[in-house]
């Protein structure tokens, strides 16, 4: 990655900067691309789950006041899905990808299979979010059927952890 220092200059706050533009950046790119391949949309999901990982390593070494009260990545994971119902229902089927059946807590998305691939049609799911035309689409489907695509709401949590980071990002290609 041109551009961003690296040696003593190196921060955790570059390498999460990094792993978005050569790993999170791609990913989502991919999925745009082929958004009815499983692989690509799971990899999405994956990648944005260890963004935050990389967001919150960042924010520990460069505001420890701030983010003291969060032990780990997972407790700034359930910090953030208090905040945003997007991150909430993120971290849910990230957690449901990676564990198959949720068990604990009260989740907003319990099992893997709740990320179907599916034609939506007029005022289902989000507004705005998905192809248009009823064209099929990964969607997540919550446990109160709230339908979301998944696509979208990768972006929406990737939002979220820049603006954690605090860095403007709307110059960058």
């Amino acid at each position: 990655m041109e551009g961003r220092p690296r040696g003593r200059l190196f921060s955790m706050k570059n390498a999460a900067l990094e792993y978005y533009d050569e790993v999170v950046c791609p990913a989502l790119k991919e999925a745009e691309e082929q958004p009815l391949s499983k692989h690509r949309v799971l990899g999405l999901i994956a990648i944005v789950d260890a963004f935050s990982a990389y967001v919150f390593e960042a924010l520990k070494e460069e505001e420890p006041n701030t983010i003291s009260a969060q032990k780990d990545d997972s407790g700034y994971r359930n910090y953030l899905a208090k905040r945003s119902l997007d991150f909430r229902l993120f971290r849910d089927l990230a957690k449901a990808q990676k564990h198959v059946v949720l068990k604990h807590g009260k989740p907003e998305v319990t099992t893997a299979s709740q990320l179907e691939s599916k034609t939506l049609g007029y005022g289902q799911g989000a507004f705005g979010e998905g192809p248009y035309s009823g064209s099929e689409q990964f969607v997540l489907v919550g446990n109160d059927g709230h339908i979301r695509n998944v696509i979208a709401l990768s972006k929406q949590v990737m939002e979220i952890l820049i603006i954690e980071l605090k860095v403007d990002i709307s110059s960058q290609p």
